[in-house]
């Protein structure tokens, strides 16, 4: 009895062998696999100030490197630390691709004075086609116009050309915007919310050009000639 226990551990013994073996290689082979599986696919999305291209070679994918390379929370890690990102998502698709989704911190305005673009998180960075604040604003001011304007529609935003300051003895905080459709709009801080509703105020007047008074309920003074 006791040399058959003894055959019977060694032929367990070797199966496991067998067992481990077979692992290994197969372990192996996978990696060997998976080594010479390259990025194939990169989807971008969100992005209109940078492009697609800079993106990938900002985060280093230009060469389309082998996937088991490639470290998602890393690339988003560094994707954040640009200036031009608010937030973003990186993530992978199927065996081959990536999908890059960004949500950019896009410009509020160019100051003139400071020959800065201001940015939707208050950050500053260089020269962005924006809006242009052709003047200068007192600190207090110039904050609360960066949050003020933070929550205005981006679209909206877009369709300004200038920004100019220019209180009274009445306000303090007026603002005249210069579109870039050939309209004026006077906007104090404490109402600015009310610019987005622009587009919906302007079409009433079938195309006609003139200054709306948004800083004083929604009177539109038509402009000679329009």
């Amino acid at each position: 009895m006791i040399y058959l226990k003894k055959r019977v551990k060694r032929k367990i013994k070797f199966r496991s062998f067998i067992i481990v073996f077979l692992v290994i290689i197969v372990i192996a082979i996978i990696f060997l696999v998976f080594t010479n599986i390259h990025l194939k696919n990169i989807y971008v999305s969100g992005n209109t100030i940078i492009k697609d291209q800079e993106i990938i070679e900002y985060l280093g994918l230009e060469d389309y490197p082998c996937i088991i390379k490639i470290n998602t929370s890393s690339l988003k890690k560094l994707l954040n630390k640009n200036v031009l990102v608010k937030s973003s998502s990186v993530k992978r698709v199927g065996l081959t691709g990536i999908s890059i989704d960004i949500k950019e911190n896009y410009p509020l305005f160019f100051d003139k004075n400071k020959d800065k673009t201001v940015l939707l998180d208050g950050r500053t960075t260089s020269y962005i086609d924006s809006a242009t604040l052709i003047n200068y604003v007192p600190d207090k001011k110039y904050n609360k116009l960066i949050k003020k304007l933070a929550n205005i529609d981006r679209n909206i935003l877009s369709n300004v050309s200038e920004i100019e300051y220019q209180p009274n003895d009445v306000d303090d905080e007026l603002f005249l915007l210069r579109m870039k459709d050939g309209n004026y709009v006077y906007i104090t801080l404490i109402k600015s919310g009310s610019l987005n509703e622009y587009v919906n105020i302007i079409k009433n007047f079938k195309g006609k050009k003139g200054i709306l008074y948004l800083d004083s309920g929604e009177y539109f003074k038509v402009l000679e000639g329009s």
